[in-house]
């Protein structure tokens, strides 16, 4: 390689991780389509930016009303689990798996989606 020249892009991935698996990247895809307009690229960013504003909201709405519920409902202040206030364990501890069960259905959802526009771009 000459000093004024730069190597070319190249993507490197281990064999055994789980992106290898997936199929192909929508990306690799929608690069190699000429086809494309710019409505579908559109159509597929809205409903991408639907998906998302559906699961800030929800996921807000939690985080705002289990405060609101724990600070208004009276019981939930003096019940206790094991000596520990009940409404510790509730903001504490089961505000972390909801937020992965949560995450990980995102994910399984923007990649539904993605597969659909990949369908949607070879036809």
């Amino acid at each position: 390689m000459n000093a004024g020249q730069r190597p070319g892009r190249v993507t490197v991935t281990h064999p055994r991780t789980v992106a290898t698996s997936r199929g192909p990247r929508v990306g690799a895809r929608v690069e190699a389509s000429a086809l494309l307009s710019d409505r579908q690229l559109r159509l597929l960013m809205r409903a991408q930016l639907r998906l998302s504003v559906r699961y800030v909201s929800g996921v807000g709405l939690l985080l705002v009303l289990v405060p609101l519920l724990l600070a208004n409902v009276s019981w939930f202040a003096e019940a206790t689990f094991g000596g520990v206030p009940l409404s510790w364990l509730i903001v504490g501890a089961l505000f972390f798996p909801v937020f992965v069960v949560v995450g990980r259905s995102y994910v399984r959802s923007v990649e539904r989606l993605e597969r659909r526009f990949v369908e949607l771009v070879a036809e």
